[in-house]
């Protein structure tokens, strides 16, 4: 049986050098770096001087992070701001760069958002139980992330049955 390669640790120049590749190619989190380097088997300080360079060059932003972290999974993924908020704290992300971003999202493409992905849901649902179908749609768009309050109201609209 082969022996498990051991895993070849770079030198501080060699990380940065990667690790300006790494941050060059997308916008990435100080948590993200910090892992990435730590992998390169780098010691203690060597890892926050590279990642000190890193953002005092602007190779790391935390505030363009959240913006394209917020505006893909919105856009893409169609998150709701919880999912969202959730995943950007383990990014370690301070709360008020949270705060503002989840704010810059407009309101009205939001709900509109939330109300398409209940209708294509509700389209495939093979349910005829008002009611179930109701709990159905609730708990995928709550897992999708979006606020309970305004997920009810949507999902009321779509089943007008249940009044």
């Amino acid at each position: 049986m082969p022996l498990p390669k051991k895993k070849k640790t770079l030198t501080e120049q060699e990380a940065l050098q990667k690790m300006i590749s790494y941050c060059s190619y997308q916008e990435r989190s100080s948590s993200e770096a910090f892992k990435k380097l730590y992998g390169f088997g780098l010691e203690k300080d060597a890892v926050q001087s590279i990642i000190d360079y890193l953002l005092r060059e602007g190779y790391i932003n935390e505030d363009r992070f959240t913006e394209s972290f917020t505006g893909g999974k919105f856009r893409m993924k169609k998150w709701g701001k919880l999912k969202i908020e959730q995943s950007l704290k383990k990014h370690n992300i301070d709360n008020q760069i949270i705060i503002d971003k989840l704010d810059q999202l407009s309101q009205e493409e939001y709900e509109h958002t939330l109300q398409q992905l209940l209708q294509k849901k509700n389209a495939t649902l093979k349910e005829d139980n008002p009611v179930k179908k109701f709990q159905k749609l609730v708990r995928y768009a709550l897992q999708k992330g979006y606020e309970s309050e305004l997920v009810y109201v949507q999902v009321r609209r779509l089943i007008p049955e249940l009044e």
